[in-house]
């Protein structure tokens, strides 16, 4: 099995994906507590999502639940890097031009 297989028959839920993604943020913005503990509350939480969706509980369904749970996290740092270097980029353009006037 060469590594295009495996990384093709990765099974990832959207559904889990999105709803890891609105719990991380929930927990940020409301739990009391410390962020390092997001990626682990929102793998839990998407490995137990995954097995209500399928209505069942295999180690494959936890494995994919808890993979996209951990995504969601890798997601959330995109775009909080991407909306923080974007803004970086347009308050250097507006420096440059006040610079040049």
């Amino acid at each position: 099995m060469n590594l295009n297989e495996i990384i093709t028959n990765i099974p990832i839920n959207g559904y889990v994906i999105i709803g890891c993604l609105i719990i991380g943020y929930l927990a940020k913005q409301f739990a009391p507590a410390d962020n390092r503990f997001i990626p682990t509350i929102v793998t839990i939480v998407g490995a137990v999502l995954a097995c209500v969706m399928e209505q069942t509980v295999t180690v494959e369904i936890c494995v994919s639940g808890a993979l996209s749970g951990l995504l969601s996290t890798g997601m959330h740092q995109l775009i909080k890097q991407y909306l923080r270097n974007g803004k970086c980029e347009e308050s250097r353009e507006t420096e440059d031009d006040k610079s040049q006037e």
